[in-house]
C-alpha cells in the first residue's frame, strides 16, 4: 500500500502578519489539513495516484489544470541558476497549454522535509498568456524550511502544486500611473502585471517601478527589466541598500540607462514618484513584512488613498 503522507505543518500565531492576505498562511494550513485528510482517506481505500508520464516529446505532453483544492504535479524542465542565492525553475505544459493565472496570482507548492508537509507561496514570473510552460524564480535561504527542499530539486523532478490564489484585479487603462515598490523576490507579482500591460498595445497607463535590494548583484530579472525599459511607459529605479558607493567599488558591471540610488524606499522618493495629484495612480506593493509595513506606513503618512493600494 502507498505510504500515507506526512501531516502538515501547523504554523505559529506569528506566522500570520495580520494584514489580511489572501490566503493568509492559516488559510493554506486549514486547506492543507483537509486535502491531507482526502489523501490519507484515497489511500486508505486501495486508490492509487497517478502521475503523468511524459511522452518524450514536449508537443505531445499534456499536464493536469491547477486545481486551488487538489495538488498536481509538474515537471521540472530546466534549473538555471539567477544570482548567488536564487535559481529559476522551467516546469513543462503542454505545447498548447498554458499555466491558467491571471496577473498577479500565484501558487502554493508542497515538498517535505524532516517528516513535515511543508508549503509556501511563489507567483510565477513567465507572461501568464505563455504556453508550453511556466517559470519559477525562488530565492533559496541558508535555513529556510522550504529552501532545504528547493536545494534537492534536479531536472525531472516532480513538483505538487495548487492555486490559482490571489485578489488583484486589472482592468485595462483602469489607471494611468501604476506605481510598484518591490523588494527581493517581490518582483515576481510585478513581473506578470508589467509583461499584462506591455503586451497590450491599448493599455496607455505608466508603470514605475521602484525596486529595494541590498545591492546590484542581487537584483532579480535584470535582463527582463532592461527589456522592459525598451517601452515608452515603462521605468525603472534601483534602490541599493548596501551597494558601494561610486568610487569605493567598480561600477563598469552597471548597465546602460540603469537609474541606480543608494538608500532604501523613503518616504521623500515616494512623494516626488506620486506627485500632487493622486488621481489615477494605483500603488502595489510586495517584499518582506518589514518592507510591505514600511511602505504602507509611507502611503498613509502622505495621504494616498488606502482603496488605490494593493499589497501583494
Amino acid at each position: 500500500m502507498e505510504q500515507l503522507p506526512e501531516k502538515p505543518e501547523k504554523p505559529l500565531d506569528s506566522d500570520c502578519c495580520g494584514n489580511g492576505c489572501v490566503p493568509c498562511v492559516l488559510d493554506i494550513y486549514a486547506e492543507e489539513l483537509a486535502i491531507w485528510e482526502r489523501e490519507c482517506a484515497r489511500i486508505q481505500s486501495g486508490k492509487n495516484l497517478e502521475i503523468p508520464e511524459s511522452t518524450g516529446t514536449h508537443d505531445e505532453y499534456v499536464s493536469p489544470e491547477l486545481s486551488s483544492t487538489v495538488y498536481h504535479q509538474y515537471q521540472i524542465k530546466s534549473i538555471t541558476q539567477e544570482t548567488w542565492d536564487s535559481w529559476r525553475f522551467t516546469c513543462q505544459l503542454g505545447c498548447h497549454q498554458c499555466l491558467g493565472l491571471l496577473p498577479g496570482q500565484h501558487v502554493v507548492i508542497r515538498g517535505c522535509s524532516e517528516g513535515k508537509s511543508i508549503t509556501r507561496q511563489y507567483t510565477p514570473i513567465s507572461e501568464v498568456a505563455l504556453k508550453g510552460s511556466f517559470e519559477l524564480l525562488i530565492k533559496v535561504y541558508e535555513f529556510g524550511r522550504m529552501s532545504q527542499i528547493v536545494k534537492q530539486w534536479q531536472e525531472g523532478d516532480w513538483l505538487d502544486i495548487r492555486g490559482p490564489f490571489g485578489t488583484l484585479q486589472y482592468t485595462p487603462n483602469e489607471y494611468s500611473r501604476v506605481l510598484m515598490l518591490a523588494a527581493g523576490t517581490g518582483i515576481a507579482p510585478m513581473a506578470q502585471l508589467i509583461q499584462t500591460i506591455l503586451s497590450n498595445e491599448a493599455e496607455e497607463g505608466r508603470i514605475r517601478l521602484l525596486y529595494a535590494c541590498k545591492t546590484y548583484q542581487d537584483v532579480l530579472m535584470k535582463r527582463e527589466i532592461q527589456e522592459w525599459r525598451q517601452f515608452w511607459n515603462f521605468s525603472a529605479v534601483y534602490v541599493l541598500s548596501q551597494e558601494p558607493p561610486v568610487g569605493m567599488a567598480s561600477t563598469s558591471h552597471y548597465q546602460y540607462g540603469e537609474e541606480i540610488v543608494p538608500g532604501k524606499i523613503n518616504k521623500t522618493q515616494i512623494e516626488n514618484e506620486l506627485g500632487e495629484q493622486f488621481h489615477g495612480t494605483r500603488v502595489l506593493i510586495c517584499g518582506t513584512r518589514s518592507f510591505d509595513a514600511d511602505m504602507l506606513k509611507i502611503l498613509e503618512e502622505c495621504g494616498f488613498p488606502k482603496e488605490h493600494v494593493f499589497r501583494f
